[in-house]
């Protein structure tokens, strides 16, 4: 298991991780997670900051459309676009809004990408960004998912999902762990939370989630979640993993609106990082 904060890495710089699954021999550096994911006080640009290994990936929605840098943005029932209503780097945030529907109606309000150099490798992810909840359904026990990471094929597949929960009055956030195969038995499920750190209404949060894939076909594997830098979750996921492709989804790609009608939802994301460490 890597420890939060510093971990090692193997030289040259992951750069070369990305070209090979194998692990390079000769040096290691230090990586610390918790000095390459902080803004910097140079006045650069979020992206700017993070355009070297150990990030593999950056958007600060603020210099390219959406649909640039995100290979596919998936909208039903919903939006998903850069907005400059509100925002931590300026000029904006990505604005994800998912409409009310009736009940069994879809919402896909999302930006996806996938990391195909990272298949089925023995890796460790920090995925982080800052969320801002601007409207949310106040019916009680309402969900939806708010960030998505999926591995595996793609009719099979394991689902680490950032839960935002209706409490009515507020909102709480949950991880769960969703390994169902088409036909599978319903038990494939595992829920961490709710948080004890909760999002206040059109305030920005810190989300950071790291993802140790020791195993990347089995057990073994360990996900810690942190908000506002506090540690919420460190835990071995339930579920074993069925290896493939890392896949990635930001925005609100789901409401639970199987059996009743939801409300709409609107959820702001910012600075937006993905970074990478040797196990």
């Amino acid at each position: 298991m890597i420890v939060f904060g510093m971990r090692l890495r193997p030289c040259p710089v992951l750069a070369s991780l990305l070209l090979s699954t194998g692990i390079i021999g000769g040096c290691s550096v230090a990586l610390d997670f918790d000095a390459t994911s902080k803004d910097s006080a140079s006045g650069a640009a979020f992206c700017t900051q993070h355009a070297a290994p150990p990030a593999i990936f950056c958007d600060d929605f603020d210099t390219e459309p959406l649909g640039t840098k995100w290979p596919s943005v998936e909208q039903t029932n919903g939006t998903a676009k850069d907005d400059p209503g509100a925002y931590v780097s300026a000029p904006n945030s990505l604005l994800s809004i998912a409409n009310a529907v009736p009940a069994m109606g879809g919402v896909r309000a999302v930006g996806t990408l996938s990391f195909a150099q990272l298949t089925s490798a023995k890796i460790g992810l920090r995925v982080s960004f800052k969320m801002r909840v601007d409207q949310f359904d106040t019916t009680t026990g309402a969900k939806n998912i708010a960030f998505a990471f999926l591995y595996g094929p793609q009719n099979d597949f394991n689902q680490i999902v950032l839960n935002l929960v209706s409490t009515e009055s507020a909102v709480s956030l949950q991880v769960a762990e969703n390994a169902q195969a088409p036909n599978s038995p319903t038990s494939d499920y595992a829920q961490h939370g709710p948080f004890m750190t909760k999002p206040a209404l059109k305030e920005w949060i810190t989300v950071e989630i790291d993802l140790d894939v020791n195993s990347p076909v089995g057990t073994g594997n360990n996900l810690r979640v942190f908000l506002n830098g506090k540690t919420e979750l460190d835990t071995q996921l339930q579920l074993p993993l069925k290896g493939g492709t890392p896949r990635l989804e930001l925005g609100v790609g789901w409401v639970d609106s199987m059996t009743k009608p939801t409300r709409a939802w609107t959820v702001r994301y910012d600075d937006f990082l993905v970074e990478t460490a040797a196990l």
